[in-house]
């Protein structure tokens, strides 16, 4: 049995619960649910979820390495500089995203708020130029017998070579491209999906 206090920060108000559980989080989540349903209901009272959690803080943080390893590259900053101006940009940018549907809900970008407009434009206009700028770099700069000999290397076999081949140099980057104009298309209301 495990006994949560929960004090205000002003010190006046004390609330005490009384747990039946071992495990202390879970014991410290009820009785924020308890005690605090309007702003902490939306924990759950058992934490199934962590391992979601868990990835979503991981993937994150990868995320945001690899972004300060960009500018500690390209601009020759130090890590604390780039970490520091890329959290001001994540918190800046995420907050547009919080606050679209709130407070900023009449401000909109080709009639998206702010998460959808941020959605469309990583989802459907960066992946597919992400996409063919691959497919050509692949294809035309590295060449395909680089990648074969990458694939060849240590014994390794290459079956569908030439599927591969006629997939990189010439259906992919025409489907990207499709993909990409035909989402910008839509978005600008000349087509609907």
């Amino acid at each position: 049995m495990i006994t949560v206090i929960i004090s205000e920060a002003d010190g006046w108000r004390e609330w005490k619960h009384r747990a039946r559980t071992k495990d202390a989080q879970t014991a410290i989540i009820r009785a924020m649910n308890k005690h605090f349903p309007r702003s902490y209901s939306f924990i759950p009272d058992d934490i199934d979820n962590a391992p979601v959690l868990f990835a979503a803080v991981t993937s994150s943080i990868a995320l945001t390495e690899s972004a300060v390893s960009t500018f500690e590259d390209e601009l020759g900053w130090n890590r604390k500089k780039a970490t520091l101006v890329l959290a001001v940009i994540m918190v800046f940018l995420g907050s547009l995203s919080c606050l679209g549907y709130g407070p900023l809900a009449n401000v909109t970008i080709i009639g998206m708020q702010f998460l959808d407009f941020f959605d469309f434009l990583t989802n459907s206009v960066m992946m597919p130029i992400a996409a063919f700028a691959t497919c050509l770099l692949i294809s035309r700069v590295i060449g395909v017998k680089k990648i074969e000999e990458e694939v060849l290397l240590e014994g390794g076999t290459f079956k569908r070579k030439k599927i591969f081949n006629f997939m990189i140099k010439y259906l992919c980057p025409i489907f990207a491209v499709i993909i990409l104009f035909s989402s910008v298309a839509n978005a600008f209301g000349w087509i609907s999906m």
